[in-house]
């Protein structure tokens, strides 16, 4: 069974449906893309060799909460240490990331709203930081949209750059043609020499 497949079956709640080599299976696929992936071969192996006929399903379930419970931090073990099932710590697991992935966004995202380039500063390595914030945001999920981004890098720059700013604005504007973020930035950059 492939690990995304089996991986499905976690998140939407439908492990009750998988057999426990399967259930097993599916949580060793999961789990080994943590940083114990050489701890967790190991008890997999071990697993292996006494064999899975011989575990029982409420095994399996105890031996996969063991395995949440040796992958996250204390701290966060401390709130979820008295759910019941291996599925309802995944689930409170999964939520209170969720909470914290779009406190993140959102920071992050403020964060490259206020970004400045002072006068003097090297502008490629502005426009760097500008870009790797743009793609962690939209790894989150939540990515700028084009004219967003177009208004921070121009809201971004200093005063100095207001002319040449106006001058390829209004030749866009005339033209027709308007430049994505990462033309404008190339602009820019070749204007200024960089």
């Amino acid at each position: 069974m492939p690990v995304e497949a089996t991986g499905s079956y976690i998140r939407t709640g439908l492990y009750g449906q998988l057999t426990p080599e399967a259930y097993l299976t599916t949580w060793m696929a999961l789990l080994e893309s943590r940083r114990n992936r050489h701890l967790l071969r190991r008890q997999w192996q071990q697993v292996v060799q006494k064999g899975l006929k011989e575990l029982t399903a409420r095994g399996i379930l105890r031996w996969c909460k063991q395995q949440i419970a040796a992958t996250i931090p204390d701290s966060l073990f401390m709130k979820i240490r008295d759910k019941g099932t291996a599925h309802q710590i995944w689930l409170a697991l999964t939520k209170d990331f969720q909470n914290k992935s779009r406190m993140v966004s959102v920071d992050l995202r403020r964060r490259l709203q206020q970004q400045r380039c002072v006068e003097k500063e090297d502008i490629q390595a502005h426009f760097a930081t500008l870009r790797t914030m743009r793609e962690d945001l939209a790894s989150m999920g939540h990515p700028p949209a084009e004219d967003d981004f177009y208004a921070i890098i121009i809201g971004s720059l200093p005063p100095s750059y207001d002319p040449f700013i106006s001058a390829l604005n209004a030749t866009s504007s005339v033209l027709g043609a308007f430049l994505s973020p990462d033309n404008l930035m190339h602009t820019i950059m070749d204007e200024y020499d960089c």
